[in-house]
């Protein structure tokens, strides 16, 4: 059992394994804090992502998530904890780790909430 407060869903891994992570985000996102699968910071993040797009990578420098040249994508935000960052920094070279569909489904509940 985990303990109060802490995450209890699937893990990330699974998540973009099996392509649930925007339904996760979305069902889970009003829920009780162990069951919400970002914090209001990760969110806030997401949202900016998903509003902007384009802006990808100027949002990963204002937020220090800029990989280094030569380096994997998403190692800084891997050394940060950010699983936001990472599907950011991937998508940046087009290794999009979550698909087109729950990219788009992410947009349409950010633009209604």
């Amino acid at each position: 059992m985990a303990a109060a407060g802490q995450y209890s869903g699937p893990s990330a891994q699974e998540m973009l394994a099996s392509h649930t992570f925007a339904r996760e985000v979305i069902s889970r996102d009003k829920g009780p804090e162990s069951q919400r699968v970002f914090d209001d910071q990760a969110l806030i993040l997401l949202r900016r992502w998903c509003n902007n797009p384009a802006s990808t990578e100027k949002i990963l420098a204002e937020e220090q998530l800029t990989d280094a040249p030569g380096d994997r994508p998403g190692k800084k935000a891997i050394e940060k904890g950010s699983l936001v960052g990472l599907l950011m920094a991937n998508s940046v070279v087009g290794n999009d780790l979550i698909t087109n569909e729950e990219f788009e489904t992410l947009q349409e509940y950010f633009k209604d909430n």
